[in-house]
């Protein structure tokens, strides 16, 4: 084993030969024998064989090899020396970036924060020489790594995206988007998201929204014939469609998701299953409602009639005794919120199908029972603001509260266009946020004065005088109102937001067999089997089963 004293010698004998240093192969094999010696043989020899690696291609795969076994070296000085010298080996030639991008990508998985700090740094000094090579390395763990490093390799990307890094670096967005182009055939549904998040904050990707849409229209399979009871296929749906809708509104086209959605997808709802833990139809029904804000006036003509329809079914016939807890039980609120969303948005494209002539009749019903169900809405808010009077901060974060303002949130929205509806002539002016997706307290109300609010243009206020009277109350016995109780089960709101997740199964949307392993590959003794596979599946959300019963018992109350 050479000593010291022989390490410098043959550092003199290198540095002087120059670009001659080829001719001493001896003098540098002398240096990769070193990494076996004692503390200071190693600690020169890992600084020393990356300074003159270029000159001997021949060891160029000992010479790794050798630098790697002290990066993994018991003494942490040597090992920290042996990480930092890695990028050296590309100091001058961009030949062997991929495979030391590769090695440092493994090296993610360490847990001293000073060496994760190194190889970080590493890294992306490797990525502003050469991005494409260096993330080809990267994204060649993510492929075929461990699960572990597969993760890291994950989360350092999105750290290099959101950190604005890449940004920085000329072609690297370009290169980054080949690099998921190529994994998104392999990836679950929270890997799926991830890579889409990613690719949005990078601004040179970022700036066309139309490409990311593409990218997701490609994952989503649209053209394949929509399974309503496979629930791979509502899982791929359902996650590829809510990564879409941002890029909607910055200008991608949706026509592709909606005429999926309202030609396949909605025809076919009333098959699509609902589980303990996941309302499938729910979450499919929101997507069309979300999809709504960019209807076209063809979409509006082609299926205005059926979502009038819908929620014309969701409206109960007015009767004429008093509204009791038993109709307030039997009220889906939920779907009357995105139904009525839907035509109010559809019916902002068309205006003249409720004002048709020919459906006069239909529009005297409608209002009807919009009107009936108003007094329900209203009814329903003012026992909800009651129970959270005086609910502020910390007290509205209680799962109780929390779930009363859901409810809330919904039932002020079905108001707020239920009054467009009622409108002589129907007005498409009312500008609402779903609740699912509004963060609003439904608490808070306007400082404008009722006479303010009847002074706007266009506005006719809710009248009830279409409505049955009430039955009068019996001569004896005859008590004044009473205030609603909260229903002791409900169907509609959901609490919980879809959440596309399963850590523990990858494929590329499809059965597949086990397919990656671990290990640093090469010469090094190969890939350990890991095994794969899964489906396009998703981890339920943790909280969701115990939300969905606390919200249960509390409705019962």
């Amino acid at each position: 084993m050479p000593s010291v004293e022989e390490i410098y010698k043959n550092f003199g004998i290198l540095a002087d030969a120059g670009e001659e240093a080829s001719k001493h192969p001896e003098a540098y094999q002398s240096m990769i024998d070193a990494t076996k010696g004692a503390t200071a043989e190693k600690k020169l020899a890992c600084q020393f064989i990356p300074r003159f690696f270029v000159h001997f291609q021949s060891l160029s795969d000992a010479a790794i090899n050798a630098q790697l076994d002290l990066c993994e070296d018991d003494e942490t000085p040597i090992r920290r020396q042996a990480i930092r010298s890695l990028p050296e080996f590309c100091k001058t030639s961009n030949d062997f970036i991929n495979k030391i991008t590769d090695i440092l990508t493994q090296l993610l998985q360490q847990e001293d924060a000073v060496e994760l700090k190194i190889v970080k740094s590493g890294l992306q000094a490797l990525i502003r020489k050469d991005p494409q090579g260096a993330l080809s390395g990267i994204f060649s763990q993510i492929a075929d790594g461990d699960d572990l490093v597969r993760e890291k390799a994950i989360q350092f990307v999105s750290q290099l995206a959101t950190g604005g890094v890449l940004d920085g670096i000329e072609n690297a967005g370009e290169a980054l988007l080949q690099e998921i182009r190529k994994i998104l055939s392999d990836v679950t549904g929270e890997e799926f998201t991830s890579f889409i998040a990613i690719l949005g904050t990078v601004k040179s990707i970022s700036s066309k929204p139309q490409n990311l849409a593409d990218i997701i229209t490609e994952q989503a399979e649209l053209d394949k014939t929509f399974l309503p009871t496979e629930v791979e296929s509502l899982d791929r749906l359902i996650c590829c469609t809510r990564q879409a809708l941002p890029f909607f509104g910055k200008g991608a086209s949706p026509a592709t998701f909606m005429e999926h959605l309202f030609n396949n997808v909605f025809p076919k709802l009333d098959e699509v299953p609902s589980s303990e833990s996941v309302n499938y139809k729910y979450e499919v029904l929101k997507l069309i409602t979300e999809l709504s804000t960019y209807s076209t006036e063809d979409v509006a003509k082609q299926h205005i009639q059926t979502i009038f329809d819908q929620l014309m079914e969701c409206l109960p016939v007015p009767s004429d005794e008093e509204i009791k807890e038993e109709a307030l039980q039997k009220l889906d609120f939920s779907s009357v919120e995105c139904f009525i969303f839907i035509l109010h948005k559809l019916g902002a494209k068309n205006p003249e199908f409720l004002t048709a002539e020919d459906f006069t009749d239909k529009l005297k019903e409608f209002r009807t029972r919009l009107q009936y169900f108003g007094r329900m809405v209203q009814a329903y808010i003012k026992q909800l603001k009651m129970s959270l009077q005086g609910s502020d901060g910390a007290k509205l974060e209680e799962s109780d509260n929390k779930l009363k303002v859901v409810v809330l949130r919904t039932c002020n929205n079905i108001y707020a266009l239920l009054k467009d509806f009622l409108r002589k002539p129907p007005s498409y002016k009312c500008n609402i946020q779903v609740s699912w997706k509004s963060k609003a307290n439904p608490l808070t109300s306007s400082n404008e004065s009722v006479e303010e609010k009847r002074k706007r243009a266009g506005i006719t206020p809710i009248s009830l005088e279409n409505l049955p009277a009430k039955k009068e109350r019996a001569a004896t016995g005859g008590a004044k109102g009473t205030l609603y109780s909260l229903p002791s089960e409900r169907k509609g709101v959901r609490m919980d937001e879809y959440e596309n997740t399963n850590k523990n199964k990858r494929n590329s949307f499809e059965k597949s067999p086990g397919r990656r392993g671990g290990g640093r590959g090469g010469n090094r003794g190969g890939r350990r089997n890991s095994g794969g596979g899964g489906g396009w599946n998703r981890k339920q959300n943790r909280d969701y089963g115990s939300k969905q019963e606390e919200y249960e018992n509390f409705l019962k109350r």
